[in-house]
């Protein structure tokens, strides 16, 4: 991970730490979302997922209703629980 001569982090080594803190704010992110979210069924609940590829944490969800809970329609009024999440993980980093 390290060079032992310089104690300076390889590259490959960063990109793996990089992955690993990325993975931790997934799970965290992820944690709140799913506390979050409004529950019928738990569908969306349960569906609420994190991937980390080449450095890029994505969080989301594979229910096609997501996006009317968490923006709402001119029917329904909005749920957010993605947002809310991302601010409340950002929160616990920051403080």
């Amino acid at each position: 991970m390290s060079d032992p001569k310089t104690g300076k982090v390889r590259p490959e080594g960063k990109r793996k730490l990089e992955n690993q803190l990325l993975r931790q704010v997934g799970v965290m992110i992820v944690s709140f979302a799913r506390r979050f979210a409004p529950v019928d069924t738990g569908r969306l609940r349960s569906s609420i997922q994190f991937v980390v590829e080449d450095g890029v944490l994505y969080v989301g969800t594979n229910v096609n209703y997501a996006k009317h809970q968490e923006f709402g329609t001119r029917f329904m009024q909005a749920n957010p629980f993605m947002r809310p999440a991302f601010d409340a993980t950002r929160n616990k980093l920051e403080g």
